[in-house]
């Protein structure tokens, strides 16, 4: 039995426990109250865009890429259909067995086989598996007749850049490929397995314009990453079509005309500085890149002595050989007063101190003037006058013609410019003096001088317009609807500004014309053989053969035919028609083609004479 005293003691500790624990019990929900009011109103904005990420997925529409047109409206790139088959795994029984079963009715090497299994098991099972690319008509429609039986299989129909005018174009247009990691960087669009991008030529400078723009599509996936339906969605933007100024056709034929030789042609229109071709011999096949090139033809291509990566017309460097003796005529009578009734007398050889450097035709030439000097192709009259003028005055009119001049407006990214040597060229190149006998050999188009056929069809435009040409390659841009070909006319022009005149004496000009005249028209000039015989179309030029080895003692008197190709003379021809209205220009290189009358006259004389046939159809 507890006393008074006792009890009151007893009731007063169960008081105090009792207070405690409803103390202990409100801290305890007044905290949960707290942590459910910062997780309901304060950080609601936070945790309801978390669940809509965890909700929504985007996926990105990818634009179609804009197509390429030349001058007359043909296509030079654009996109066609690409029939595709997907397998989904989680669609299937067994994806080794589906591949194996799709091997009896399509073409799919175990390789592949191989190669999708493996590629299977980095994938999530909802997600497409691409089997087959650009499938033939014929296997989309036997894939259509059995998918039915086939859970898992589907058929697609998307796009790919394909490339009419094939090799010919190839390194004017360039190609398209999947990007690398520092091009994509962290572009959602550039990051897609099979977006492309333009690598080279027309395809890469215009990169910005062709693209276009992506799309976006909001779709609600459940927890397994399925798709449950579609939220929203924003349509990609095409790329704009553009137009170029190269003759699609003029280009075939000349890629053509070369027939398996290594060389270069580049013809300018002269009115307005367009570059209506530019062909590099040989070539390569686009599309190759475009689908993904093996290692075997990659090996193959670069392997290849005629070199078909180089794109030969505005990245080959040449030396000029005799094309350039019209810079040399022209600064020894601008700048140096050089009287063109000179008589120089050519015995075959020109003695430098106690060496001699001899004529390309070795019994001489006898007395000649400059005229005769351009017809002849004389060598010793051009040692002599670049003797007297200096080299920088050479250099100084090559500048003038357009040589040395990378021309990066018309915005390949490739271009090379050649060099136009002097002595402090030489000294911050080598480290070493100038000699005089450097400026007698390059008085030939020798020695350190070089070019590119790019620049050599400039330098001729200049001398028929007698004014300073800028090349152009891009015309117009625009969006020519489905039809292309027979749309393009309303698309927006690019400024193009007039030229100045050249800062060269009207009668200079005209004695340099004459003797490309005379080279071409009149009995005796080196390239008379290849005269058009059109009189209102006629045909002036000059010819040049570049040596490419120094002839080394006891070998002068070989044949060209009787030594390795890879040291054979390079072939070359600048040419412009009609003389007395210039409208086209053109440069021609025939590597290691032995002779510029023999060889790279004849291939000018084919051209000139195509565009005269197809201006009068």
């Amino acid at each position: 039995m507890f006393t008074h005293k006792e009890e009151d003691i007893s009731k007063s500790e169960l008081d105090r426990r009792m207070f405690i624990l409803l103390a202990g019990q409100s801290l305890l929900f007044a905290t949960l109250a707290g942590r459910l009011y910062k997780l309901q109103v304060l950080d609601t904005e936070k945790f309801t865009l978390q669940a809509e990420e965890n909700r929504i997925n985007v996926s990105v529409l990818q634009p179609e890429r804009g197509r390429i047109f030349d001058k007359n409206g043909y296509y030079l790139a654009t996109n066609i259909q690409n029939l595709q088959l997907y397998i989904i795994p989680e669609q299937t029984q067994s994806v080794h067995d589906t591949l194996k079963k799709l091997q009896k009715i399509i073409t799919l090497s175990n390789e592949k086989i191989a190669y999708l299994l493996e590629k299977n098991k980095t994938m999530a099972n909802f997600e497409k598996l691409r089997v087959a690319d650009n499938m033939s008509w014929n296997d989309f429609s036997k894939m259509g007749f059995y998918s039915p039986k086939l859970p898992g299989v589907h058929l697609f129909s998307g796009v790919t850049r394909t490339y009419p005018f094939g090799s010919s174009l190839a390194h004017v247009v360039g190609y398209t490929a999947k990007p690398n990691s520092q091009e994509a960087g962290q572009d959602i669009l550039l990051k897609q397995n099979d977006f492309q991008i333009g690598k080279i030529g027309t395809e890469k400078t215009h990169e910005d314009v062709l693209r276009g723009k992506m799309g976006q599509k909001q779709y609600e996936i459940n927890a397994h990453g399925r798709v449950v339906r579609e939220l929203s969605k924003t349509h990609a933007q095409s790329g704009q079509d553009i137009v170029i100024t190269i003759d699609a056709r003029l280009q075939n034929f000349i890629f053509k005309r070369f027939n398996n030789q290594s060389g270069a042609a580049v013809v300018i229109d002269v009115k307005n500085g367009d570059i209506v071709a530019m062909v590099s011999a040989p070539s390569y096949d686009p599309k190759s890149f475009t689908k993904g090139i093996s290692r075997n033809e990659w090996r193959k291509l670069t392997n290849d002595p005629y070199k078909p990566l180089l794109a030969k017309a505005h990245a080959g460097l040449y030396p000029p050989g005799s094309v350039f003796k019209m810079v040399v005529a022209l600064a020894a009578m601008q700048y140096k007063n050089w009287d063109p009734e000179t008589i120089v007398n050519c015995p075959g050889y020109y003695r430098m101190g106690g060496r001699l450097m001899r004529c390309w035709k070795r019994e001489g030439h006898g007395r000649l003037d400059l005229t005769y000097a351009l017809k002849k192709s004389c060598d010793v009259y051009f040692y002599t006058m670049a003797q007297k003028i200096g080299i920088e005055t050479i250099a100084e009119m090559g500048y003038e013609m357009g040589l040395s001049t990378a021309y990066e407006n018309i915005g390949f990214n490739n271009i090379k410019k050649g060099i136009l040597p002097t002595p402090q060229w030489k000294k911050e190149t080598f480290g070493k003096v100038w000699y005089p006998g450097e400026t007698v050999i390059a008085g030939i188009g020798q020695g350190f001088v070089t070019t590119t056929p790019l620049e050599l069809a400039m330098m001729t435009a200049r001398i028929a317009a007698g004014k300073k040409i800028m090349p152009r390659l891009l015309t117009s841009v625009g969006n020519a609807g489905p039809y292309g070909r027979e749309d393009i006319s309303h698309f927006k022009k690019q400024p193009r500004k007039g030229f100045e005149e050249l800062p060269i004496n009207d009668e200079y000009m005209k004695i340099v014309r004459d003797g490309m005249w005379s080279v071409v028209n009149e009995w005796g000039g080196t390239a008379y053989r290849s005269r058009l015989g059109l009189s209102d179309f006629e045909m002036v030029g000059k010819t040049g053969t570049a040596q490419v080895i120094k002839i080394q003692e006891g070998t002068e008197e070989l044949s060209q035919d009787e030594i390795k190709r890879e040291h054979r003379d390079h072939a070359l021809f600048v040419a412009y028609a009609p003389y007395h209205d210039p409208r086209y220009a053109l440069s021609i290189i025939v590597e290691h083609g032995k002779s510029g009358s023999k060889t790279a006259a004849p291939i000018a004389k084919d051209i000139m004479q195509y565009i005269y046939n197809t201006n009068r159809e």
